[in-house]
């Protein structure tokens, strides 16, 4: 299921892995380990999407405006210079079990910073595709985000429970300071397990 664009979310807080932006003060910060980030300022076909999972360096460079494969550093290698600024987290063994090429975060302080000057989407289309393994059942941990969390517009992608039962599921959701658009996943994220997780949004609104 993909969101339509009907809601925009531009601010000028930096775009954050890890936590819902630069503030350290919410208990919404990831624990866990995070791998192969890809965003697009398109809406990927669920082929390309399909070719995220299986590949593991698919060829699908149009609309890359940032891509964090990890290899031991948080740099962009879209080439667009989104490098990252690691506070706090540490590399680990990716899904494959190949070492120092995903991050480790504590949930505590453990954030990467890709700055302030890209991430604003507006209306249009986005896909963020990012591969996850998380430590603690902690119902809502941000992946992704751009924006304080509420205090402003912002989007993000993180984990929750949507009808407050003890379960958890990916929700990629924009807030445009009033209003608020979201979906969620229909799966379960277990502790312990390796999931992909794409949140898009397409420009049909």
């Amino acid at each position: 299921q993909a969101l339509s664009a009907q809601l925009g979310a531009v601010n000028s807080d930096p775009l954050i892995i890890g936590n819902y932006g630069p503030s350290l003060d919410i208990d919404r910060l990831y624990e866990g380990l995070l791998d192969d980030i890809r965003i697009y300022n398109r809406a990927l076909s669920e082929t390309e999407g399909t070719a995220l999972y299986e590949l593991e360096k698919p060829k699908l460079t149009d609309g890359l405006v940032a891509y964090y494969p990890f290899n031991g550093n948080a740099n962009d290698e879209s080439g667009n210079g989104n490098d990252g600024e690691v506070n706090g987290a540490t590399l680990a063994a990716d899904r494959n079990g190949e070492t120092g090429k995903a991050y480790s975060f504590d949930g505590e302080n453990d954030t990467i910073d890709t700055g302030n000057g890209w991430g604003n989407f507006g209306t249009g289309p986005v896909t963020i595709s990012v591969w996850i393994k998380r430590n603690e059942f902690d119902n809502v941990d941000a992946m992704v985000s751009k924006g304080n969390y509420g205090h402003k517009p912002m989007w993000y992608l993180r984990t929750d429970n949507p009808d407050g039962e003890a379960r958890t599921q990916a929700q990629f959701n924009f807030y445009n300071g009033s209003d608020s658009q979201g979906v969620y996943s229909t799966s379960q994220l277990n502790v312990g397990t390796w999931y992909h997780i794409v949140g898009l949004r397409d420009n049909s609104g």
